[in-house]
């Protein structure tokens, strides 16, 4: 009986038992049995890398959707910024005035600041 490949350490200790212990035809069905090994594992690696082209595919697409949304996120962000320095200036250019609507708004001197007459005692 011939050895499996995969039970010898490396391929030329395999080919010379190969060589010393088996027929042609033992040999070329090895060979062929091997060939069929390699070829099954060559459709897995494709199909593993088929796989992996296709998550590749996917994780663009999401960064290319994520690279979209930072860009989007990015502009509010500076708007509002900009929109902070609008608003400080126009709060220093604000100038405060009180207005009285009370019956007592035409007499400064009896008039607290809540609005309310004071009785001055004569």
């Amino acid at each position: 009986m011939i050895k499996s490949l995969t039970s010898v350490e490396n391929e030329e200790q395999y080919m010379k038992y190969l060589r010393e212990n088996s027929t042609v035809e033992e040999q070329a069905k090895t060979f062929y049995d091997a060939y069929l090994i390699k070829k099954g594992e060559v459709q897995k690696i494709r199909k593993e890398l088929e796989g992996l082209n296709k998550q590749l595919i996917d994780l663009t697409a999401k960064l290319s959707s994520t690279e979209k949304t930072l860009d989007s996120k990015e502009r509010d962000i500076e708007k509002l910024r900009r929109d902070r320095e609008d608003m400080k200036v126009k709060m220093m250019n604000l100038k405060a005035c009180l207005l009285y609507t009370s019956d007592a708004a035409d007499d400064l001197l009896c008039v607290d600041l809540g609005g309310r007459r004071i009785i001055k005692k004569k």
